[in-house]
């Protein structure tokens, strides 16, 4: 399988999203859909129509993460919004909230296709954009062979891939990180857990040996059998 690290630099903003945290939740007692919660409770994903935006709830930008700004944006969303308001809509967001970085990461989700190897783990897949907050535009980035892809910030109180960079991000400027020093810190931190946490089967798509997808805005890197 093929796991993507979303890498936005220079300004050092380490942006992932998760598939596996978007599902659809059913209120009981109106039987509509509900806001998508993260196991540690933090709104980070949205459903409505089929689409889920994720913007990297995790990354830092100085000493808040996106998720601080994100979770009143998505309560007032309008239900019926399309495709061109949402992206006015999310442009809007960051141009006035984000000031530190210059592009940015935004998954669209919609239901898993028929065909995907992974039709039996998840509900649903990404379409990723990166959105540049000086031309206000959004760019698609690249696809594997299923069109599926997710980020290393897994959510889970066992996760302790997510545990070690937040550790290591706590005496870390994130402002100073540049792509290669990111790059470096995600493959030595992958290093450290990779071994403990393939042993555990944590998750039941990643065998012994898994491939790691880097991708910026100018390049894509592939880890071929990362150990």
């Amino acid at each position: 399988m093929s796991l993507i690290i979303k890498i936005v630099c220079p300004e050092g903003i380490i942006t992932a999203s998760d598939t596996r945290e978007v599902y659809s939740t059913i209120d009981e007692v109106n039987g509509k859909k509900k806001y998508i919660n993260h196991k540690d409770e933090i709104e980070k994903s949205f459903l409505k129509n089929k689409i889920s935006i994720a913007i990297a709830g995790n990354a830092f930008i100085g000493k808040k993460q996106i998720k601080d700004f994100f979770t009143d944006f998505l309560i007032n969303l309008n239900v019926e919004i399309k495709h061109d308001q949402l992206i006015n809509e999310i442009s809007n967001l960051y141009k006035d909230t984000c000031k530190h970085s210059t592009s940015y990461f935004v998954s669209f989700y919609d239901e898993i296709n028929q065909n995907s190897k992974y039709r039996n783990y998840f509900k649903f897949e990404p379409l990723v954009f990166c959105f540049n907050t000086k031309e206000m535009s959004l760019k698609r980035l690249n696809e594997d062979e299923d069109g599926f892809t997710f980020g290393i910030f897994w959510g889970g109180e066992s996760d302790r891939i997510s545990k070690s960079l937040l550790e290591k991000r706590t005496n870390i400027d994130t402002n100073l990180l540049t792509i290669e020093t990111s790059i470096e810190l995600i493959k030595n931190i992958f290093k450290e857990v990779g071994a403990d946490f393939i042993k555990n089967k944590e998750y039941p798509t990643i065998s012994e040996q898994f491939d790691i997808t880097i991708q910026t805005l100018d390049k894509t890197e592939i880890i071929r059998n990362f150990q």
